[in-house]
């Protein structure tokens, strides 16, 4: 499903990401932030939420301590004191305890948070688990939505479903960090880019709503139309550059575009006969200002009742 740009989508991307951005700098949370506002800036927000994320971090002590105020309620008193010892001597050790306890609490404001993810992957999607629950993929001017049956669909394109089931419930209850780094890469690669594996310490887990029905494997290829898989096919091409941040926030040229797009019709993931109608909506859309204002886009309008301007997470910082 193909959206155009809402505020209120942003804001919840936003909100896994404000802690990493706190710990580049104070000045690094409050330009992104203020990049909420139209189309344009949502673009310049993106490529400034890589550039956090492979940053170095001289404030991830103080963004750490803003996530511990989430779950210090949960805490005895001497765990308290553990953590905050542990966090002055060892932050990935204090990151592990962090979400650990947010995942024992059912904190659900961390879920998601990328102090807790692998840098530079995944950094412009998120896993949605209220009234559509499923992949959002954000590019700017639109937004695609992702059902857990048609993300199951295109795992099943991309990678060895045996592999992929058995490292699912793996990490659903946690596994070593040194178990996972052991898995095939393409496995990794599937779990990192599209969000799903928190990496704190030396656990990994799996993103907490990322969870999926796995009868459903078996559905009919979903019937994208041009939109949704023009933003497939930049979906493939910004994942494969996201660590280097040439592309993220930006249009691909046709020839790439073309060559992508020709891999996943050959995978049945798209129709081929789409192509140029797909990359000239793709271009078409990202030179205005306005995605409603063109004609002859199906897309479907944001439930505004759910993402609302105020998303799960918040925008203030936790007080101490």
């Amino acid at each position: 499903m193909l959206q155009p740009n809402h505020r209120g989508i942003y804001e919840y991307l936003w909100s896994e990401h404000k802690y990493l951005a706190l710990g580049v700098s104070i000045r690094a949370f409050q330009t992104t932030a203020n990049r909420l506002g139209n189309v344009r800036q949502c673009q310049t927000m993106l490529k400034k939420l890589l550039k956090h994320a492979l940053a170095e971090k001289p404030e991830h002590l103080s963004a750490l301590l803003s996530a511990y105020m989430l779950v210090k309620k949960y805490l005895s008193r001497s765990e308290r004191e553990c953590l905050i010892k542990t966090m002055l001597v060892n932050e990935d050790a204090a990151a592990e305890m962090i979400y650990s306890a947010a995942l024992q609490n059912q904190e659900n404001t961390l879920y998601g948070c990328r102090l807790f993810f692998p840098l530079g992957r995944g950094i412009y999607k998120f896993w949605d688990a209220q009234h559509h629950p499923g992949l959002w993929m954000c590019f700017g001017p639109f937004q695609l939505h992702l059902t857990p049956s048609e993300f199951l669909y295109l795992v099943a394109r991309r990678t060895d479903v045996k592999d992929f089931r058995e490292a699912f419930f793996k990490l659903t209850s946690g596994t070593q960090r040194s178990d996972y780094n052991s898995w095939p890469e393409k496995i990794r690669f599937l779990f990192e880019t599209c969000n799903m594996v928190a990496l704190a310490g030396e656990k990994a887990w799996l993103h907490p709503r990322a969870h999926f029905d796995f009868s459903i494997m078996e559905a009919a290829k979903p019937d994208f139309s041009a939109g949704e898989a023009a933003a497939l096919t930049m979906e493939k091409i910004w994942d494969e550059t996201e660590q280097f941040g040439d592309l993220v926030g930006e249009i691909p040229n046709f020839d790439l575009f073309k060559t992508t797009f020709e891999s996943l019709a050959s995978n049945d993931i798209l129709n081929l006969s789409l192509l140029t109608e797909a990359y000239d909506l793709v271009t078409d859309i990202c030179s205005r200002s306005e995605l409603e204002s063109i004609s002859g886009i199906a897309v479907e309008t944001a439930d505004k009742e759910i993402y609302s301007e105020q998303s799960e997470h918040g925008d203030d910082e936790p007080e101490d």
